[in-house]
């Protein structure tokens, strides 16, 4: 069986969620998943920093100041990791895919116990304003400066899920016709404003573009990524939701500024071999994604980029460096760029190769040589 670390389902609006893990001497290599990720490069802003045994970085939203995660991470490096103000070392916070907006960051660097124990904060930084591109890699540079203080982080992401007042937009009727459910995250209200005639699927300019029980959502690609996408309670409300696929699934979650809603809207069902965009709405691919609730994988249209080159063999540490159709797959001789393949389906795989399943997956799986 073949092993693919993977990310979670996507959310619309804002950040959902971080992840951060150590390594040896850099501090991250980041994960093998079509997610978003912010590639940070800690430098002292003045003398070496020597013996750091722990790093916290808390993320929050820059538009309101909502803290969204904070991740405290030990240094398995005998001694202490060393960051000096040349090289520095480099983590990769990775996010759930499609994720974009502006994040700020926090960073502290302590020694002995720990911020949260007995051990001293030695230094801290900040980086504000640092960009989410969805499905792609920002590089960004965190100082960090002596500090006597860690401080108290702020919590992460709300517990729960959050319904606001106002209208339901997965509910028909909610509003008196021509109007529509609006989710606004600003407010945080469900609001009626005019809708208009534009199907779940189509292009969209704002919410009046999207007829009523759908919203304009921005993927955040570049140019033309907003599409409409229905609402819904279960899957049932999803069948024939779509302009460009005929079956979806009542999963995909809005998110506010980091606060997780009670709303979902419908997927996409497409196709994540070949060039990825059967099944898509032109402007975005297809690629596979966890469940997050530990179900199948399941493919979803998200943004790609112009890092996604590498093709079958190709050496990579995200799923950012790998081309459409082809996956970044973790096994033990490194991780490699695959060809996706289906499992019941001839001729996916070049000659030589077999389709060999993923994890937690009984319909895709990658081309490998027996």
């Amino acid at each position: 069986m073949s092993i693919v670390m993977k990310t979670l389902r996507r959310s619309w609006t804002f950040l959902a969620a971080a992840a951060l893990a150590l390594g040896a001497l850099a501090l991250v290599a980041p994960s093998c998943a079509h997610d978003s990720y912010i590639v940070v490069q800690l430098r002292s802003a003045g003398v070496d920093l020597i013996g750091i045994t722990e790093v916290t970085v808390t993320v929050k939203d820059s538009a309101t100041g909502t803290p969204m995660v904070t991740r405290t991470f030990k240094v398995a490096v005998d001694g202490g990791l060393p960051i000096d103000g040349a090289m520095g070392k480099t983590f990769s916070l990775s996010f759930t895919p499609d994720r974009s907006g502006t994040v700020d960051l926090a960073v502290t660097a302590c020694t002995g116990a720990g911020c949260a124990a007995t051990g001293a904060c030695m230094a801290a930084g900040t980086q504000l304003g640092v960009r989410i591109n969805k499905g792609g890699t920002t590089n960004t540079t965190v100082a960090l400066a002596p500090s006597s203080s860690c401080g108290t982080p702020d919590g992460g992401t709300p517990d729960g899920k959050v319904t606001f007042t106002g209208c339901a937009p997965a509910q028909p009727g909610s509003c008196p016709a021509p109007q529509t459910c609006f989710v606004d995250c600003t407010e945080k209200k469900g609001l009626c404003v005019q809708g208009g005639t534009r199907a779940a699927g189509e292009a969209c300019d704002s919410n009046s573009d999207c007829m009523p029980g759908t919203q304009c959502f921005d993927y955040a690609c570049g140019t033309n990524s907003k599409y409409c996408l229905k609402f819904c309670n279960a899957e049932a409300d999803c069948a024939g939701s779509t302009t460009v696929s005929a079956v979806s699934s009542c999963t995909d979650p809005v998110v506010c500024s980091g606060v997780m809603t009670s709303y979902k809207t419908c997927g996409f069902t497409c196709d994540p071999r070949g060039d990825g965009k059967k099944g898509c709405p032109a402007g975005l691919t297809c690629f596979l994604f966890s469940s997050g609730t530990g179900g199948q994988d399941a493919p979803g249209c998200g943004c790609s980029g112009p890092t996604r080159t590498g093709t079958d063999g190709v050496k990579c540490t995200a799923a950012s460096d790998c081309a459409p159709g082809f996956l970044c797959d973790q096994m033990l001789g490194g991780t490699f760029c695959r060809r996706l393949c289906q499992m019941a389906s001839a001729g996916d795989c070049p000659g030589g190769q077999t389709c060999t399943a993923l994890q937690n997956n009984s319909t895709f799986g990658v081309c490998l040589a027996p």
